[in-house]
């Protein structure tokens, strides 16, 4: 098989590959993405609408996730756009799946399209594009249309090769873009061995550190920045919402500053090693749960063996983890998890645009494990932000130095509650950092859980 992957840019309308660019030609430029097999070209020249700075630097993420074998995506295009393709591979064996999925709104804002969603398990992604083939429209939302090609099996070993190639001319161009994050594969431990306890699961070994937990006040800062411009966008983006108040900025930052004060300051703390679940536990685990200790249904009903339970307690969760002679993560196991290279977001230091999959419609409901790739970390840990948190260990305190008089302003109740990270309801929680503490016998219907085993 033949095989040509390139980055280019668009010249006077014209396709051109970055091996035929000057670097004039690269200033300012809109990126296109040729991939041809056996000659024949599978996508032509899928452009990008944004800065081809960030193309590249999603070209080296997903190099680098691919060499670790994970589940890479490009989106090739910005939020300003009327179509996003997205370039999906797998790896598999010596060869990686190429899928492409292009994807239009009807009213020119796909800002919270992502086609994934419908994909259920990520790792079926590729043959349920090919079952769905040209009925893809009628499994999408009215308001959308999509095609898809693919997938393909394209050689490994080529494919990484010619990517890598492309990355090399673009430095030589002199294009700056970010060094890849450190891609941890995942390691799935071996299998409880507990008896009748049958509750085998996918977990990720952590080895041992010193992690610096929480935020500096210049990591708060920027956060709380973020967290304010991410809210003024969605504002605007919400027109029941227009006009209703003015937006004031600036008392906003200091608004989310005060509350991130429970997140600082940042220090060190002595870690692992530990395995920890790639995914929540899900209704299935749970089911089994039942039947193993007994116990009852939780208040949220269950629904999809592959979502992950809610509507359950601290102490719940607490009980669950201890028959199966496993424990609920410790603030700082949880954050030495969830957070590499110091990142704000699993997927980066900004919200947007991979954010707004984390509180996608329907809210308030359970998903499928894993249906939201974009959001995994370079661990490859699925689902640890968004709109549902997840339980801790440790009791709601302040940290070693903290401002007591912010904190038991707005945590009253600290000394009885436990602690809940990764977010809880709003979008301000949704973050590596964020912690609030909740009372561990209340049923969170907005609260999931995983395990952590130590070794």
């Amino acid at each position: 098989m033949s095989l040509r992957f390139e980055l280019g840019v668009w010249v006077d309308d014209t396709p051109v590959p970055l091996s035929q660019c000057t670097q004039a030609d690269v200033l300012d430029a809109t990126a296109a993405l040729f991939i041809e097999i056996d000659a024949r070209e599978l996508v032509g020249a899928a452009w990008s609408l944004g800065d081809f700075a960030r193309i590249v630097d999603q070209l080296a993420a997903a190099v680098a996730r691919l060499e670790s074998g994970q589940f890479a995506i490009v989106r090739s295009a910005d939020d300003s756009a009327d179509s996003v393709p997205y370039f999906c591979f797998r790896p598999r064996g010596d060869s990686i799946d190429l899928t492409l999925f292009f994807v239009t709104a009807a009213e020119g804002d796909v800002s919270s399209v992502y086609p994934i969603e419908y994909s259920g398990d990520p790792a079926k992604l590729y043959s349920w594009v090919e079952s769905v083939g040209d009925g893809l429209l009628d499994r999408l939302p009215d308001d959308l249309h999509a095609a898809a090609w693919g997938p393909i099996e394209v050689p490994r070993r080529d494919l990484l090769a010619q990517m890598r190639a492309t990355l090399e001319r673009a430095k030589e161009l002199g294009i700056d873009f970010a060094a890849p994050a450190t891609v941890f594969p995942a390691r799935p431990v071996v299998p409880l061995p507990t008896g009748n306890k049958r509750d085998a699961r996918e977990m990720v070994q952590i080895d041992a550190a010193t992690f610096r937990v929480g935020l500096t006040s210049h990591e708060a800062d920027k956060l709380a920045e973020e967290l304010a411009r991410m809210e003024e966008r969605l504002r605007e983006n919400e027109s029941s919402l227009k006009g209703f108040a003015l937006f004031d900025l600036e008392s906003v930052i200091r608004t989310r500053r005060e509350w991130l004060e429970a997140a600082v300051p940042a220090h060190d703390v002595a870690v692992g090693p530990f395995a920890i679940d790639i995914y929540p536990v899900t209704v299935l685990q749970w089911r089994q749960y039942m039947r193993d200790a007994g116990v009852a249904a939780p208040q949220r009903p269950l629904t999809g063996d592959a979502t992950f339970v809610g509507g359950i307690s601290w102490n719940d969760a607490n009980a669950y983890a201890r028959y199966y002679d496993l424990d609920l993560p410790t603030e700082a196991e949880w954050e030495l998890a969830a957070r590499v290279d110091r990142r704000f977001f699993t997927w980066g230091d900004h919200y947007f645009p991979e954010g707004e999959l984390a509180f996608h419609e329907p809210l308030y409901d359970p998903y499928v494990v894993g249906s939201r790739p974009m959001l995994a970390n370079s661990r490859g840990i699925h689902d640890l932000i968004g709109q549902f948190g997840e339980y801790c260990s440790d009791r709601f305190a302040p940290y070693p130095g903290t401002d007591l008089t912010v904190f038991n302003a707005h945590f009253p109740h600290a000394s009885d509650e436990r602690v809940v990270r990764g977010g809880y309801d709003v979008y301000q929680d949704a973050t590596c950092a964020a912690r609030r503490g909740v009372d561990p016998a209340a049923q969170g219907l907005t609260i999931k859980f995983r395990c952590v085993r130590r070794t």
